[in-house]
């Protein structure tokens, strides 16, 4: 399990990095002036430790309680929803689910 557990921690930063990097080569090469690559590294770097919140999720459920281990899709999707509909996503929520979801302390 400890091996998953790495391997899914550098393959998230590794991911997230040539995400970053395809990011700035494309923008770079249309824009007149592009955008430093530090300024939009950092700025993806940001995600990296909610990314990791994600996966220590996973390996809690799936470590202490296996059979429960589905919950992580159903976390994950709840991420989802809130990430592109915002509240209007969870009837009732009125502002609430920015503070029960990891990507709610990202400053970008």
């Amino acid at each position: 399990m400890g091996s998953y557990f790495i391997i899914s921690v550098m393959a998230g930063f590794l991911m997230l990095a040539l995400a970053d990097t395809g990011l700035w080569a494309v923008g770079n090469s249309v824009m007149d002036e592009g955008i430093a690559f530090g300024t939009l590294f950092s700025a993806a770097m940001v995600y990296l430790p909610a990314m990791w919140i994600m996966i220590g999720i996973a390996v809690l459920f799936i470590g202490f309680a296996p059979k429960l281990s589905g919950l992580t899709w159903l976390y994950l999707t709840y991420s989802i929803l809130v990430v592109y509909l915002g509240d209007a996503s969870i009837p009732g929520m009125d502002g609430k689910t920015n503070t029960i979801w990891p990507y709610s302390e990202t400053s970008c």
